[in-house]
C-alpha cells in the first residue's frame, strides 16, 4: 500500500503514513463483471449489395419522374 499523498510505502496495517502522516484510506477497486457478447454473424456481402440496387433503383425512379412531370408542367 501506498500514501495517496506522498506516494511512500506504507505497511497494510499502518492508520497513517510514517512519512508524512497522512491518514491511510482503504481504497478498493471496483468490482468488474466481465461478460461475454454474443458473437453476430457479419452480414453478408450479397445482402449488402441487395440494399444498394434498391435503395439506387429508387433514387432512379425518382429523377425520372421528376424529369417526366417538369415536362409535362410545361
Amino acid at each position: 500500500m501506498y500514501c495517496i499523498k506522498c506516494g511512500k510505502e506504507m505497511r497494510e496495517n499502518s492508520k497513517f503514513c510514517s512519512y508524512c502522516g497522512t491518514p491511510a484510506y482503504s481504497i478498493q477497486a471496483p468490482i468488474v463483471e466481465i461478460v461475454e457478447r454474443e458473437e453476430v454473424p457479419p452480414q453478408s456481402k450479397a445482402k449488402d449489395s441487395v440494399i444498394i440496387s434498391i435503395i439506387g433503383g429508387t433514387m432512379i425512379l425518382a429523377i425520372l419522374m421528376i424529369v417526366m412531370l417538369g415536362t409535362w408542367i410545361r
